[in-house]
């Protein structure tokens, strides 16, 4: 039997939030290069892969992110902010987290070309054996070309039909 499981990026998370915030009409402020048709089909496909795993994993400099680009895209003042986390906290508790300690990815020179965020899901997916979900076309391609299993949700799961 296959173990299901993954290690999101940003991207996706604000997708899904966004998606869930306001019937969806701040979805344009986190488009990440998908044709605006098939934003709410891209969401559904998304939402069913994650459902699907086992487990979900991601870093705290995910999840900081997440919520810096969240707010400052969106334009949420304090209130908002707090509904917006509020209607989105059920799926970010059943969330993981994996530490990658800071001195790691200063070690880790080879991810240095990317920004810590993207270091943190990087090293652990290498650690941990997991495939990233990431829009980030560089990190994607970076892990395919380095043997590291990446998804990208719009490219591998939507146009491919999965």
């Amino acid at each position: 039997m296959v173990e299901r499981k993954v290690i999101i990026d940003t991207g996706p998370l604000l997708l899904l939030a966004f998606f869930k915030f306001r019937n969806g009409s701040l979805l344009p402020k986190v488009n990440p290069g998908i044709p605006k048709p098939d934003l709410k089909n891209v969401v559904t496909i998304l939402e069913k892969y994650i459902s699907s795993m086992r487990s979900v994993y991601t870093t705290p400099y995910v999840i900081s992110e997440f919520h810096a680009i969240a707010e400052r895209r969106a334009k949420l003042k304090e209130n908002e902010m707090i509904k917006f986390l509020g209607e989105f906290i059920e799926v970010l508790s059943k969330i993981e987290e994996v530490y990658i300690e800071k001195e790691e990815i200063l070690k880790s020179k080879n991810t240095w070309k990317f920004c810590f965020t993207d270091s943190s899901i990087l090293i652990a997916a290498m650690n941990y054996d997991i495939p990233i979900l990431s829009f980030d076309r560089p990190l994607v391609g970076y892990c395919r070309k380095n043997k590291i299993k990446a998804i990208h949700p719009y490219y591998d799961l939507y146009l491919s039909g999965i």
